[in-house]
């Protein structure tokens, strides 16, 4: 229990951190580029499902992509790093693993062109989230594990 109340709780502050960072990004984004915005309301064509089958979506996502992407990204490359850097520079080889995490989502940049700025900060904030749960609760994939899945079950289909 301690280790989901720390993983809710850094959560909590990264989504906080990733807000004012997209706001930042977007006050400099709509500077340059003013029709940003309008490509951020464009459906991304990966996640466009057929609404009878959203439950089907929102089971795979709580069940097969949070958990396999955890594994992927948290356990195999942030645990690995860990591993060969003997738990030295954790906090940057989180940052590593989270970037690395948001660029097998660059297929927004398809999408959303330089409005991608804006989803792929979310994306490495949330991993930067995930990586240091499972850093600071001794390397427990479960709590990333559940909250990732929660996280892209409820998560808008944008």
């Amino acid at each position: 229990m301690t280790a989901f109340k720390l993983g809710m709780g850094l959560f909590g502050a990264f989504t906080v951190v990733g807000i004012f960072l997209i706001i930042v990004a977007l006050i400099i984004i709509l500077r340059f580029f003013p029709h940003a915005l309008s490509l951020l309301y464009k459906p991304n064509p990966v996640l466009q499902i057929p609404p009878s089958l959203a439950w089907v979506m929102t089971a795979l996502s709580l069940l097969v992509v949070g958990p396999a992407e955890e594994y992927l990204f948290r356990g195999f490359i942030y645990g690995g790093l860990l591993t060969i850097f003997k738990g030295k520079h954790w906090i940057s080889l989180a940052l590593i693993s989270a970037v690395l995490f948001a660029a097998v989502h660059l297929y927004y940049v398809v999408t959303y062109g330089v409005a991608s700025a804006i989803p792929l900060i979310d994306l490495v904030t949330f991993g930067m989230a995930m990586a240091m749960t499972y850093h600071l609760s001794s390397g427990n994939l479960v709590v990333p594990t559940i909250i990732h899945g929660i996280y892209d079950a409820t998560a808008s289909p944008a």
